[in-house]
């Protein structure tokens, strides 16, 4: 007892350094007991599993050692014993203290930090008294060299010193000083969490965990934190752009580096410094293989001669004395434990914390660009759309294609800075360790530099290319999916898929050359490094030094050639980095560009200048809405124009008019002659040539209903209140007056159907309604109403014109300006405005109109000759129709009320649910499936199977190239003759390196045209499935979900997975093959990897399984970015006349920050599982070398069990372990991640429900001879799931006749005529044409001998000519012909290029009464026997219309015809009438007889009808 007792106390009586030890050891034990007690008690939610096993732990850890030092100090070892001891012990108490931290971060309690600190502080004595002790025991022995436990203790009080002042702030603060208040609304802790946990993201364990045990959902994840929101970023980003705009050349990239300097500074610096650790392994390596030669030969001199063993040396190694510092150095045990640290470090600082701020960075870059990016398109100038770089489909790639790859660029930002420090270090490396010899190998990679550059600068120009061929390809794909309906009913569907495969097969060739110059790019970066080590080893064994006692060059030791191959080693990283980084940056500057030139293009005025009366760029003026002069808008003399150029066009002439405040004004005029053009201008989206023009209305108070309704993929009574507070009393009034009432009685879900994209489940009248009903609804001054008239039956127009233009607006005093052709309502007309040719031709009161316009009188002689009762009062027939309205609206109040008192309401709800439209994204769960790698793989070809073998012998090749240096160095080949000489090593050293070079090379050439061939296979099955799709799959799917397939996925199967691929396959290969070579090294390794591999098993399953779910999350979440922006560049007028911007801007931030959120979890699920494997990799490593240092004196046979040769190699291979084993399961999970991208797109082409086409019947091609149409009892519906919209529809159609179908909207006039497209789904009955059932019909022979006149006129981008004959059938003086037949000839002939002029956009250079009479030449050009009319001439005046009908009398006559209109005079003269109600027949009979009869809907129809 009185020996343990004097470790205690000394004779003075005072405590030891051990006692005070023995303290200091209790209150840690109290501490962390503590801590447990109030993690148990409080039962925080953040506690887990992992943080109790790791507590217990560390209690029976601590408590285990301080009973071995009490009983073992000083009786069973030595002083070294205690050293090492000492030290575990002290590692033990700092994983115990990293514990307390997270305790203390989950308690935020003073007690436990009070209890550490005195732990801290007692610790802090201790050391300094052991450091007193020993520098005086020093001093007293005089000894030479001091002993490493002063080191130790030094550095052990400095860890102390500085934990005990963190622990008295924290003591201050009552909770840990890097802890933050954590954002309970998501899941992203990173921010708030502590400092050790952001470094190793051991926060994201409680996710990982959650996604492990079922699929995550989107409330899993949650809002994003403030850190990642978009919105602030944005702003911090305006100003500096608003700065450097004003150079003269702007760079977005420095105004990004400018916003995050910080960060990529901080990036920049851990990343040197992580990297810098690595090189402290090569020198470890061969300090380990030195301490094994050295060992090993000094046990070889012990057995032959005991008293030759170097004292000296190895003492340490026999004899238990406390070592001296140079000796501790050099120690096996201590090498092991630096690779174990410089490991570590690298992996925290390098390689996962230097990335994860860039990837961070990146993203916030994308963010901000993408939000910055629609924030301009929202201002976009409507001139700015004429410059071909700034089309709709570019604008989309910009926002979706270059952001991306532009976050790609500041991703490997930083690697540009880094690897050419890494490579300066690792030549003055080499030149320092084997001196002017590795010059050789540094010319050799100087040499490359010239090539690479050669490499990157084609391949910069080959994204500029793929970016052309990508616009291209996504521009004819955006008209494709726009106008698929017009596209099924012309059978055009070959004509597309035609261009877009040929423009996918030019993107793909493209494709094809940048990806095999990357495989160069990569094949130099491989093959240098082994270029460089033949060059110096062959070159050093030619010039080495003569070794006098052999008269031979000294020969290629081990250990220098295990050092310079493992410098080449890390040389290989930063080579095959440069050339992803330089392409990141070339791809990235490109897209830099395009984005610059967006951003920089026209803008309109800010709404603020507006609003404040500032005088706008484009010479507007705002009064602020104050002005007594009874004056809404006043134009003075102003000419005004589409673009801002000197040269540009003048559309409006010398304008000079004032609109009067709370009236009504009518504007007039033929097509093209400047109506729309005007609208334009009061809603200040044109330029201002001279002149200017006044708005004494608040921009704030200005609703507008656009010619071409725009509709929000949403609720019906969500685009009615169109974001304003919802007033149930005036939302009813609004649906009265715009007669939407008796249509949302009809819709499933009433007012809470959900509408599809571009308004597709509603008629045209419908959605011309719900338009007109949203400027009803809107509290504004000034109601702009561009023809809305032209697309609703008449008796529906004359309602509305009654209740809601008239009463509801004009009687209420607000300011209306209607854009008509019906002139019937311009006895209510205040003021009336004609306009010819772009100028004014009359302005003033509709008494004196009527009598002095000619374009009024022609409007009564067209009248005349129909028949019309053009001298009956207007204010008659109004009378008789407000009759009808409102008896009609009685009854239809009657029937709303019996159907509130029966609806439940769980009623309400179901019926609520049924109104929903679109459909959700798809989302698989679980694992990606065998099938799908099957997929890509089948899609690949057979030579995939090449290709795999190719690489798997290139990996092997690399094994044995290294393998053979030991070989060399040892001589282990013996025999006669030449194979002594270092020749015959030398020879097969390059002609193994160079063998496997081209291996790697050819391998990746042909993985490329491998995953090339999948690429484009998977794309044109995709593409030819969506061009049969039933047209129910466009109603149902968002039209930037389907963009999303044909972009966004697209590109990731091109390049990402092609990268992944490869990679994967070559890292799994690598890997394999190394481990290998550590077993056969020795099999005690293979025995202790096996807990290590479970580890990996276990961690890799958790992270793909979440990673997985969360990459699908973040899949989905990427659709909404891309719907909301093409929506909103349909709507710009609409969005800015309403000064919608900032409700869409705040729709579009929460979109971007929820794609943000997942972007982000991604990459630090890839880091939390980066980090582990780091962990493991680099466990792995520093086993090999315990097994190694602890197994090389043991013999086996003749020899020793471990070579020095093999024991350095083996470590070389196990120091690539951790990055390989990283890089290996992150491309698995991103390969699994990218084949998600392919079983989305073969969910496309496979399940996306087509069309039947199965016809049998192959009539002769003179079929239809007579254009005669049987309906047989059908049925029709626009799903087999849905209710039939045609019911038992029986008639029969003569031959050559004109047929007149009329109805109310949506009583099945369009559904009549599209069933004749077999676009609906027949669900009984039959239709016969000419003796022949369509159903048995192919598509293709039924739709090319049907012609359709839409009821929405669709162009698409190109030239005129190809849009009137895209199928090149006929000349051109067949296509004058039909311009000059529909009053076109002369506007084209105006044209720059006449027929080879350019449709810009979707005929934005043409009013919708211009294209609706393209789209009519287009019909005179195909000589059908059978042609449909669908309100074509609905937004023509009356005069051109009456030519057209003329023409089409005249120039039709023995074809059969189908005309929709809405204008009863356009179809009054038919053959026979057709009358629809409610998807079925109600008349069918002559004009004649029906107008005679008082009975009949359609002589209701007439009465009700004043045109």
């Amino acid at each position: 007892m009185e020996r343990y007792c004097r470790g205690w106390s000394n004779t003075d009586g005072l405590c030891t350094p051990e006692f005070v030890k023995l303290i200091s050891n209790s209150f840690v034990i109290l501490c962390a007991i503590v801590l447990y007690y109030f993690n148990s008690v409080a039962k925080k939610r953040l506690v887990r599993f992992w943080f109790h096993s790791l507590q217990y732990a560390c209690l029976i850890g601590s408590l285990f050692l301080v009973i071995v030092e009490i009983i073992l100090w000083h009786t069973l070892f030595g002083g070294k014993a205690f050293v090492v001891l000492n030290s575990v012990y002290q590692v033990f108490g700092m994983v115990a203290t990293g514990v307390m931290y997270a305790g203390g971060e989950r308690t935020a309690r003073r007690l436990p930090l009070i209890i550490l600190t005195a732990s801290y502080i007692t610790s802090l004595v201790a050391n300094v008294m052991i450091i007193v002790r020993l520098i005086n025991q020093f001093e007293a022995e005089s000894a030479g060299s001091l002993d490493v436990r002063v080191i130790i203790s030094v550095v052990r009080t400095f860890l102390y010193f500085v934990l005990t002042i963190i622990s008295f702030a924290n003591i201050i603060k009552g909770r840990l000083s890097w802890t933050k208040v954590a954002d309970r609304d998501t899941c992203n802790k990173h921010w708030t969490a502590a400092l050790p946990s952001r470094l190793t993201f051991a926060w994201m364990r409680g996710l990982l965990i959650k996604g492990w045990k079922k699929p995550l959902e989107m409330s899993d994840i949650g809002a994003p934190p403030q850190v990642d929101q978009c919105g602030p970023l944005a702003q911090q980003f305006d100003k500096l752009w608003t700065e450097e705009v004003k150079k003269k050349s702007p760079s977005l990239i420095i105004v990004c580096l400018k916003l995050f300097k910080e960060t990529y500074y901080i990036s920049i610096i851990m990343r040197v410094i992580g990297d810098g650790m690595a090189f402290l392994s090569p020198f470890a390596i061969s300090g380990i293989n030195i301490y094994i030669a050295t060992k090993q030969a000094n046990i070889k001199a012990l057995q032959l001669n005991p008293s030759s063993l170097n004292i000296t040396e190895s003492s340490s190694m026999v004899q238990d004395e406390p070592m001296i510092v140079s000796e501790f150095f050099k120690n096996g045990f201590f090498l092991c434990f630096v690779i174990f640290l410089t490991g570590i470090s690298q992996s925290i600082l390098s390689s996962r914390y230097s990335m994860f701020m860039n990837f961070w960075r990146a993203t916030h870059v994308r963010s901000l660009l993408q939000f910055t990016v629609f924030k301009k398109a929202l201002r976009l100038a409507s001139w700015a759309s004429k410059d071909p770089d700034l089309t709709q489909g570019k604008i989309l790639n910009v926002m979706s294609t270059d952001t991306q790859q532009y976050h790609f660029m500041f991703y490997f930002v930083n690697f540009l800075v880094v690897s050419p420090v890494m490579i300066i270090g690792c030549i003055i490396l080499l030149l320092l360790d084997i001196g002017w010899v590795s010059l050789i190998g540094i010319f050799f990679l100087f040499a490359s530099f010239p090539i690479n550059g050669m490499v990157a600068k084609k391949m910069g120009e080959c994204q500029r290319k793929i970016m052309f061929a990508k616009d291209k390809r996504m521009k004819v794909m955006n008209e494709m999916l726009l106008g698929m309906k017009s596209i099924k009913m012309y059978s055009w569907e070959p004509i597309f898929e035609r261009m877009i495969v040929n423009a996918r097969k030019e993107e793909t060739k493209i494709l094809r050359t940048q990806m095999t110059l990357r495989a160069v790019f990569i094949f130099i970066a491989n093959v240098m490094p082994t270029i460089m080590a033949c060059s110096i080893f062959v070159v050093y064994s030619a010039t080495s030094p003569i070794d006098p006692d052999t008269g031979k060059h000294t020969p290629l030791t081990t250990s220098l050639a295990l050092r310079t191959l493992a410098l080449l080693n890390i040389l290989r990283l930063p080579f095959i980095l440069i050339p992803f980084a330089i392409g990141a940056f070339v791809s990235g500057r490109a897209c830099a560009q395009r984005i610059t030139k967006f951003l920089k293009a026209p803008e309109l005025p800010m709404q603020s200048e507006m609003l404040n009366g500032t005088p706008a760029e484009n010479g507007y003026h705002d009064s602020n809405g104050y002005s007594d002069s009874g004056v809404a808008v006043e134009f003075t003399n102003a000419s005004l124009s589409w673009d801002i150029a000197e040269d540009a066009t003048v559309i409006l002439q010398d304008i000079d008019v004032k609109i009067p405040k709370s009236k009504l004004t009518i504007v007039v005029g033929e097509v093209g002659g400047g109506k729309t053009a005007l609208v334009s201008a009061l809603l200040n989206e044109m330029h201002i040539v001279s002149g200017k023009v006044t708005n004494h209305i608040r921009s704030d108070k200005i609703s507008y209903a656009a010619q071409s309704p725009w509709i929000l993929n949403s609720t019906v009574k969500e685009n009615i209140i169109f974001g304003q507070p919802l007033d149930e009393k005036r939302y009813k009034e609004v649906c009265a007056a715009s007669c939407l009432d008796l249509d949302l009685k009809t819709l499933p879900g009433g007012d809470e159907t959900e509408i599809g994209e571009r308004g597709i489940n509603l008629s045209g009248g419908q959605r011309q309604r719900v338009s007109v009903a949203r400027a009803l609804y809107a509290q504004s001054d000034l109601v702009i109403l561009d023809d809305p008239l032209s697309a609703l039956d008449a008796h529906v127009g004359a309602k509305l014109f009654e209740m809601g233009i008239k009463k509801f607006l004009a009687e209420s005093g607000r300011t209306v300006v209607l854009i008509t052709h019906h002139l019937q309502y311009l006895s209510d007309a205040d003021l009336v405005i004609e306009i010819a040719h772009g100028k004014l031709s009359y302005v003033g009161d509709h008494t004196l109109y009527e009598k002095e316009s000619q374009f009024y009188k022609n409007f009564l002689e067209n009248l005349a000759e129909k028949g019309e009762e053009e001298e009956k009062e207007v204010s008659e027939d109004i009378a008789r129709k407000e009759s009808s309205a409102d008896k009609e609206v009685t009854k239809t109040e009657t029937v709303a009320r019996k159907i509130k008192r029966q609806e439940s309401q769980a009623d309400a709800l179901k019926k609520k649910e049924k109104g929903g439209l679109m459909t959700k994204e798809d989302r698989e769960k679980g694992s990606v499936s065998i099938r799908v790698y099957m997929i890509w793989a089948s899609a690949a070809g057979v030579t995939l199977i090449l290709t795999l073998l190719i690489l798997l012998v290139s990996q092997i090749g690399r094994i044995i190239v290294d393998y053979w240096i030991t070989v060399w160095t040892e001589k282990r080949i013996t025999s006669a003759g030449w194979v002594d000489s270092d020749t015959y090593y030398i020879l097969t050293y390059i002609g193994l390196a160079l063998f496997t070079s081209v291996l790697v090379f050819i391998g990746t050439i042909l993985m490329v045209f491998d995953a090339m061939r999948a690429s484009q296979t998977l794309f044109v099955n995709m593409l030819l499935r969506i061009m049969k799709a039933t047209p129910r799959f466009f109603d149902v799917t968002p039209l930037g979900r389907i963009i999303s397939r044909f972009s966004n996925d697209v590109t990731s199967v091109d390049t990402t997975l092609l990268e992944n691929v490869n990679s994967a396959y070559s890292l799994t290969t690598r890997v394999l093959c190394v481990l290998v070579m550590q077993i056969i090294a020795s099999y005690y390794f293979g025995i202790a990897v096996i807990p290590l591999a479970l580890m990996y098993y276990v961690v890799q399953k958790i992270y793909i399984t979440t990673s997985r779910e969360i990459q699908r999350l973040d899949s989905i979440c990427k659709s909404p970015v891309m719907a909301l922006f093409s929506e909103s560049l349909g709507g710009l007028s609409t969005i800015r006349a309403y000064l919608k911007i900032p409700s869409f801007q705040s729709r579009m931030e929460k979109y971007i920050d929820s794609s943000t959120n997942t972007f982000m979890l991604v990459n630090m699920a890839a880091n939390w599982v980066g980090f582990r494997l780091d962990l493991i990799g680099v466990m792995i490593t520093t086993l090999s070398g315990l097994v190694c240092v602890t197994l090389c004196g043991q013999t086996s046979g003749d020899g020793f069990l471990i070579s020095p040769s093999d024991a350095g190699l083996a470590l070389t291979f196990a120091l690539t372990l951790p990055g390989e084993l990283n890089w290996m399961l992150r491309n698995l999970s991103m390969m699994e991640l990218y084949m998600n991208a392919v079983e989305r797109i073969d969910n496309y082409a496979t399940i996306v429900p087509i069309e039947e086409d199965d016809g049998k019947s192959d009539p002769d091609a003179s079929w239809p001879s007579k254009g005669e149409i049987k309906f047989v009892n059908y049925y029709g519906a626009y799903d087999k799931e849905l209710d039939s919209v045609l019911q038992d529809v029986t008639v029969t159609i003569p031959a050559g006749k004109r047929v007149g179908i009329c109805g109310r909207t949506g009583s099945g006039k369009s559904s009549l005529t599209i069933a004749l497209f077999r676009l609906l789904t027949c669900k009984g009955g039959s239709i016969v044409i000419d003796g022949v059932d369509i159903k048995d019909l192919t598509l293709k022979r039924l739709r090319e001998t049907l012609t359709i006149i839409p009821q929405d006129p669709l162009l698409f981008a190109g030239t005129l000519r190809y849009n009137l004959d895209p199928s090149e059938t006929v000349n051109d003086d067949e296509v004058w012909g039909a311009l000059e037949r529909v009053n076109m000839k002369q506007p084209v002939e105006d044209m720059d290029n006449g027929l080879d002029s350019l449709i810009e956009g979707s005929g934005d250079n043409f009013s919708v009464g211009q294209k609706q009479l393209l789209c009519l030449a287009r019909a005179f050009l195909r000589n059908s026997k059978i042609i449909i009319m669908d309100e074509a001439t609905a937004s023509i005046d009356m005069e051109t219309d009456e030519k057209i009908q003329k023409v089409l009398r005249s120039e039709f006559v023995g074809r059969t015809m189908l005309v929709i209109a809405h204008r009863i005079s356009s179809i009054a003269d038919s053959d026979l009438i057709l009358v629809m109600d409610q998807g079925k027949k109600a008349e069918f009979d002559t004009p004649a007889k029906l107008s005679q009869d008082p009975s009949s809907m359609f002589s209701g129809l007439l009465t009700s009808n004043v045109l």
